[in-house]
């Protein structure tokens, strides 16, 4: 069956307007189908894809988004709930690719400069996973001579155990003693014996 299309007092079949368009005979012909007006099912371009929809980058451009304007998503408390939203510009992915470029490793996530700012435009850096880790509000901060750092910067800085910090604060440890007292370290068992 010949479908003909009339557009602007112009009568053309799928073929001679995929030709004259540029857009694909099969996009016309889905277009219709799906009820679309033969006018625009003619004259809208054809969706260029960046063909990244795989890529560590695109996932994370979608879960940026999805936690900044979907209630249904299991961050939006801490993000779109808040006020924080995506710049008009990064709402395309193409857009957002452009600014932050491929993500340098798999050790690096994006990170908000100012983690109370509403809205998250520019203000957004790859980061080192542990470094983007530092900047979240249920982090717990220990208060040690005169310098206030997260568990995980203070066992970085001082070469302790992350988990003995964690530890030592769950048991109501000061923020003194839990970075001054050194740890002890445990006897070695071979064989279900301690060594000698």
């Amino acid at each position: 069956m010949r479908v003909l299309i009339t557009v602007d007092g112009v009568t053309r079949n799928l073929k001679e307007w995929a030709r004259v368009t540029g857009v694909p005979r099969a996009t016309i012909s889905m277009r219709l189908a799906k009820g679309w007006e033969p006018v625009r099912a003619v004259t809208t371009p054809r969706q260029v894809h960046h063909g990244k929809h795989t890529s560590p980058e695109y996932r994370a451009w979608r879960k940026m988004r999805a936690r900044c304007s979907d209630p249904g998503d299991n961050n939006w408390k801490n993000y779109g709930a808040r006020g924080i939203r995506v710049c008009e510009r990064w709402e395309s992915f193409p857009s957002f690719y452009a600014d932050m470029g491929p993500r340098p490793s798999a050790r690096h996530s994006l990170e908000r400069k100012n983690n109370e700012q509403g809205v998250a435009v520019r203000p957004l850096s790859p980061r080192r996973s542990c470094q983007g880790r530092s900047n979240r509000r249920n982090n717990r901060r220990l208060t040690f001579q005169g310098q206030t750092l997260t568990m995980a910067e203070w066992a970085e800085r001082l070469g302790l155990s992350y988990a003995m910090i964690q530890t030592r604060a769950q048991r109501g440890w000061t923020d003194e003693e839990i970075l001054s007292i050194p740890s002890i370290p445990r006897p070695k068992r071979h064989r279900g014996r301690y060594a000698a």
